[in-house]
């Protein structure tokens, strides 16, 4: 009688590691919260980790400033003296603030476009009154147009 037993226990646990190991193949695994080791292996470059973006609350807001530049013989240069006179005078710690970036300059027609940091804006305006030479040439700056969008303010440069 007790062999008999041990061997129905025995048949009974060939039994259960056969369901267990046809539920938990890689094929059939579906269930959430199994672990790692239990799971089918997948490519390693979906298994990176995502570094995730700033939220929109976080992150720095600019605006696009179209601009011109009324001279009596054109400027060579004009876009990059512009920028770096620009930074000379916002100063060391409001230049990286600030965030001045040169997007597009015509140098036929003597526009082009900055990207700045929203607050900045009106420092910006000031930067350009107080602008009065670029590259030993005379020279007044015009704000045309400030646009949180690129496309409105590449109307102006045209």
């Amino acid at each position: 009688m007790p062999e008999e037993r041990k061997e129905r226990e025995k048949d009974r646990l060939k039994i259960l590691r056969k369901v267990k190991n046809e539920l938990f193949s890689p094929k059939t695994v579906k269930i959430r919260g199994l672990k790692e080791s239990m799971r089918k292996p997948q490519n390693k470059d979906k298994n990176k980790q995502r570094v995730n973006p700033l939220k929109p609350s976080m992150r720095e807001k600019k605006r696009y400033m179209a601009y011109e530049i009324v001279s009596n013989k054109p400027v060579q240069g004009a876009d990059k003296a512009l920028i770096s006179r620009i930074n000379e005078l916002l100063g060391v710690f409001n230049t990286g603030k600030a965030g001045v970036t040169g997007m597009k300059y015509n140098p036929g027609k003597q526009r082009g476009i900055l990207r700045v940091n929203r607050k900045f804006v009106d420092y910006i305006r000031s930067c350009f009154v107080m602008i009065k030479n670029l590259n030993n040439e005379e020279v007044l700056i015009r704000t045309l147009r400030v646009s949180g969008m690129i496309n409105k303010v590449k109307e102006e440069v045209k």
